[in-house]
């Protein structure tokens, strides 16, 4: 026989198991809110990570980054517009990436370098230095991109309405994530954490990047313990070269009889 990689074609993952598509149908779906929610929990995590800098940014600039006063906008504007402009630039190949290895490590991957970067970015003392981690936490970060091609994968037997509640909820958990992260970073500026070592016990900027970054701890050990891979597998052939002769794979088949 053929050597190939064991996969079954036509077959998905449905609730975190493997089923073939005769098994199921739009009468028989049902969600598997566990994933669901974790994914809407993604998506505002994605939303905190964009916004959690937003209330303090301006100020941060003048008294963390000594920015003159006068070169405040465009250091806030540079800062900003680092994070979205990695976003356009790499979710593509972010998206490309799962297709090929799968959602779950590019969701974890977003996930654990926004904690990174989250905690980072209140220790910058240059301009460069926010700008460079703002570009990365947006270059590492689309996990929103990534959660709707999850939602894809684990929806599309469900009936065409039920599918667009599922997406239209992850609009909900966005906007809301960023209302709520915002209202919380602006809340708790000014915080300081006295039992850190000088100079970051003097830090106001640090205690809302604390924060965040819990909740994004929060998200990524239930990505890690209940959210399944969703992508279906695939026949892959190995490479003639890889493939047993087939007066090999006769002898083979003759020591096992």
């Amino acid at each position: 026989t053929r050597s190939s990689r064991v996969i079954v074609e036509g077959s998905q993952y449905v609730g975190g198991h493997r089923a073939s598509e005769t098994e199921t149908s739009d009468s028989s779906f049902s969600f598997e809110w566990k994933q669901t929610v974790i994914l809407y929990l993604l998506c505002a995590c994605d939303a905190a990570a964009l916004m959690v800098i937003a209330p303090f940014l301006p100020q941060f600039c003048e008294t963390a980054l000594d920015i003159p006063h006068r070169e405040v906008g465009l250091a806030v504007g540079l800062i900003s517009s680092a994070y979205s402009l990695a976003n356009g630039i790499f979710a593509p190949h972010l998206g490309h990436l799962s297709d090929r290895h799968g959602r779950k490590p590019i969701l974890l991957l977003g996930v654990g370098a926004s904690i990174a970067t989250t905690l980072i970015f209140p220790l910058s003392v240059k301009l460069w230095q926010a700008v460079a981690v703002r570009f990365v936490t947006g270059m590492l970060n689309n996990n929103g991109v990534i959660a709707r091609a999850y939602l894809s994968d684990i929806t599309r037997n469900a009936p065409a309405s039920d599918r667009a509640a599922a997406f239209g909820y992850i609009g909900a958990a966005w906007g809301t994530s960023r209302f709520l992260s915002a209202a919380l970073a602006g809340a708790t500026v000014g915080i300081r954490i006295q039992w850190l070592p000088p100079p970051q016990n003097t830090n106001m900027y640090l205690f809302p990047c604390i924060t965040i970054a819990g909740v994004l701890l929060v998200a990524l050990v239930l990505i890690v313990l209940y959210l399944p891979e969703s992508l279906p597998v695939r026949y892959v052939p190995l490479a003639p070269e890889l493939a047993p002769s087939s007066d090999a794979a006769t002898a083979t088949a003759g020591e096992s009889e």
